[in-house]
């Protein structure tokens, strides 16, 4: 949690609608250490890497919803066809609009990290691409099937961009 020690004389990053943001720049200058520790407990070098390779796999987890997520569907395509009898144009649109959802939930996802922090914005993408996953698994019709498949584009989006970010910050200086 070192990147969110706020930089001393209130050199941190602007926040959201112009509130102080508690994480400071690398190049800010950080307000001195106690000499007694601060009561702060500092990992062995051992445990720290493997507490930062084991949060870094799972982070990393998050890129493979992506594609996962389009080999999916362009395999239940065809049973999708037929169930809810969709036009071709329709099954464009469906299998399509991933890319460009995810697009939209990644520019989201900056101050939604800023503001709740990268490991519950990790959390929420997941929670908003299990939504969409629930919706999509019981979609009676093809809005329902679209709605769905837009949650999941969002939650992806979020994933994608926040997880890279989280697993620099847990990385001491030492690893990176």
């Amino acid at each position: 949690m070192g990147a969110e020690v706020a930089a001393a004389g209130g050199g941190g990053l602007p926040g959201f609608l112009g509130r102080k943001s508690r994480y400071a720049r690398m190049d800010d200058v950080l307000p001195q250490e106690p000499e007694d520790g601060g009561g702060v407990r500092v990992r062995g070098s051992g445990s720290s890497r493997r507490y930062v390779f084991a949060c870094s796999v799972f982070a990393s987890l998050n890129h493979v919803l992506l594609g996962y997520d389009v080999g999916v569907m362009s395999g239940c395509i065809i049973f999708i066809q037929k169930d809810l009898h969709i036009t071709e144009v329709q099954q464009e649109v469906l299998v399509g609009c991933l890319s460009f959802i995810s697009l939209l939930g990644s520019i989201a996802a900056g101050r939604t990290s800023d503001i709740i922090g990268r490991k519950w914005t990790i959390g929420l993408a997941a929670a908003v691409f299990q939504a969409g996953a629930a919706i999509m698994t019981a979609a009676p019709s093809f809005a329902v099937l679209m709605a769905g498949r837009l949650l999941a584009g969002i939650g992806i989006g979020i994933g994608i961009m926040v997880a890279p970010v989280y697993i620099s910050e847990i990385t001491p200086a030492t690893l990176r």
